[in-house]
């Protein structure tokens, strides 16, 4: 059960693991030990480097062309301000900046430049080799899908070279500052300033572009809202002429003239039903006093009458004179408007060919300057990858590496003694005996003294008489390592007995040329030994070999037994059961370490005779390094 901290008590302790401490000699160790590769790695890639940066790439040159946005521009005094300043925002300049690389302003460059036409910038003018990257990924689609690739047409190849010639310009802005700073790159110097220059021209002639159509808008819009103002002011001047006509609207001073009538006609009424009043009082009026009254009746009646007509006749005056102000302030209005508007446009029209760009060029751009490849920077780069992937390749050999690279380690790893080292020039039967046949005992016998000393270690001192000889698997050497040993022990004067008991081994004849299997020996000149060969593997299992054995036992000093790999062969396990010594083959920085505890495992339990190790096909020179590297005087006194 796993317990937390708050159900643990105070005496208990969680478990310490010592993390080991890193190997740093022993890494370095590994590094010595593949100098070689690392230096022909390293080699490949600074020539690689070399010839990309020397011979491949293209050099390119950088030019600059400088703008200055005026923040401030200055105005004409005689018209009147159309554009407003240009905005000095972080985020308006950062979008100055894109603009200076929009699809558009490219679009005049390569027209102006006409780049369509350039190899540089349009890929599609030169034939592909057949050998680049592009030309193996098109043979691996058309090998998948079964189609060709088809030739772009105009859209496409303009698209892609308006990519190109983005790719080799940038914009940039110092910080606090209104400067645009537009850098293009060619391999030719010239041809960098001119795109530099055009690009600057091109981003110009935009913004006089984008002030021309807009005059243009604004011109069209005015010019329409002109028009409707004028006529609507010409369908409101004739209303009000139409208002007068009809209707005989006066003017203020004749409706004076109307309230002064009104006024006459009171009076004279008054005064005509003043004499009326005073004829009426008389109580013996005359004839003629009647007559002057029917008379003075008839008077008001009709100054009554005439005053009402003069009443009405101000009243629709007056009224109309209203609507008439009315309709005349809505004219006026209009024409206060039309006016505003068709001075606006009057000066929207004389503006429209004085509009500037809110930048201008303060510097522009001259022959281009060197900028790549920078070729040494590029080899050191190169000799630093090829290190590293040098290291790489030797880290990963050590790490996936199954056998042994010294004695010392196979000791440590089985706990078995190792007799002695097998150079690897003795791994071939035929020169080996060729060797032995011109005199090379001498050559041979540090070899075979550490051999019979092993042996005689093993057996506690005494040289044992069954020696069984075997390995992991059939490449491992043990066939000329029991050549080596028959012959070392055939030196004392003593008669030496050679079993071949691997009768599936096809190098046999090439090994032991007087080999004949069956019940005789023959005798072997150059081995200075007898040799015995057993035809079949069931000649070991039957119980008469035991007793053909000890017969040969009481005849031979020493009886050399070479089995079979003791994996793929159960029959050596019966054969170990007879032997006094087992000498286990074990091939150098090959077999799996795995594999040799295996097959240790397996003789261990048929027989408890002493198991000696030898390492086989070993590089001297590189086990040598391989000792001095690892820091053990007593390993390097070991090869010597």
């Amino acid at each position: 059960m796993i317990k937390t901290y708050a159900q643990m008590g105070t005496s208990e302790v969680l478990p310490y693991h010592q993390i080991p401490p890193l190997d740093v000699l022993g890494m370095l160790r590994v590094a010595w030990h593949g100098k070689w590769v690392i230096i022909a790695t390293t080699m490949i890639a600074i020539i690689c480097g070399g010839y990309y940066a020397f011979k491949m790439a293209q050099p390119q040159f950088a030019a600059t062309a400088t703008l200055q946005m005026d923040a401030q521009p200055a105005q004409l005094s005689d018209v009147s301000q159309h554009w407003p300043n240009p905005a000095t925002d972080l985020a308006s300049l950062n979008t100055e900046v894109k603009i200076l690389t929009s699809d558009s302003i490219l679009a005049r460059v390569i027209t102006q430049q006409d780049l369509i036409s350039d190899p540089e910038f349009n890929r599609y003018l030169t034939p592909a080799s057949p050998y680049t990257l592009n030309a193996f990924r098109g043979r691996l689609r058309q090998a998948i899908t079964g189609a060709n690739d088809a030739f772009p047409d105009q859209t496409a190849i303009a698209q892609k070279t308006l990519e190109n010639l983005r790719g080799r310009l940038s914009a940039n802005r110092p910080r606090d500052t209104y400067i645009f700073q537009i850098t293009a790159r060619s391999g030719d110097p010239f041809k960098a300033a001119a795109i530099a220059n055009s690009t600057a021209d091109a981003y110009l002639g935009a913004q006089i572009d984008a002030k021309d159509a807009a005059a243009d808008a604004a011109i069209t819009w005015l010019t329409h809202r002109v028009e409707t103002l004028r006529a609507q002011l010409e369908r409101q001047e004739i209303a009000v002429t139409d208002l007068i006509a009809t209707v005989q609207i006066q003017q203020d001073n004749g409706l004076d003239t109307l309230s002064a009538a009104v006024l006459a006609i009171d009076e004279e009424r008054a005064r005509a039903a003043t004499t009326l009043a005073t004829l009426d009082e008389t109580t013996n009026a005359s004839v003629r006093e009647v007559a002057e009254v029917a008379q003075l009746r008839a008077q008001i009646g009709e100054i009554d009458a005439r005053r009402a007509r003069l009443l009405g006749q101000l009243a629709a005056q007056s009224t109309g004179l209203v609507a008439l102000q009315q309709m005349q302030r809505e004219a006026d209005a209009t024409d206060v408007l039309y006016q505003s508007f068709l001075a606006r446009l009057q000066e929207t029209r004389v503006q429209r060919g004085l509009e500037y760009p809110d930048s201008r060029i303060v510097a522009p751009a001259t022959a281009g300057q060197y900028v790549g490849p920078r070729k040494v920077l590029i080899v050191v780069v190169a000799s630093a990858v090829g290190s590293l992937l040098g290291l790489m390749l030797v880290t990963i050999r050590h790490l996936t590496r199954k056998g042994v690279l010294h004695p010392q380690d196979l000791r440590q790893q089985t706990g078995r003694p190792v007799f002695a080292q097998m150079p690897d020039g003795l791994h071939s039967a035929q020169r080996l005996r060729r060797l032995l046949q011109n005199g090379g005992t001498q050559v041979l016998s540090p070899l075979m003294r550490k051999l019979k000393v092993g042996v005689m270690v093993a057996g506690n001192g005494h040289a044992p008489q069954v020696i069984l000889l075997t390995a992991t698997t059939a490449d491992e050497g043990h066939i000329t390592l029991a050549m080596v040993m028959a012959r070392a022990l055939s030196t004392d004067a003593q008669k030496v007995l050679l079993i071949h008991a691997d009768p599936e081994n096809r190098t046999s004849a090439q090994c032991f040329p007087t080999l004949v299997n069956g019940a005789d020996t023959a005798f072997d000149e150059v081995l200075g030994c007898d040799l015995l060969g057993i035809g079949n593997v069931d000649s070991v299992i039957d119980a008469e070999f035991a007793d053909r054995l000890a017969a040969l036992r009481k005849t031979y000093a020493h009886i050399l037994i070479l089995a079979p790999p003791v994996v793929a062969a159960a029959e050596t396990l019966l054969l170990a059961r007879y032997a006094d010594a087992v000498i286990y083959a074990v091939r150098w920085a090959k077999t799996p370490v795995a594999a040799i505890l295996h097959g240790l495992e397996m003789l261990e339990q048929a027989t408890d005779a002493p198991i000696g190790l030898v390492l086989t096909k070993t590089r001297l020179r590189k086990m040598q390094r391989y000792a001095a590297i690892s820091g053990s005087r007593v390993a390097a006194l070991e090869l010597v």
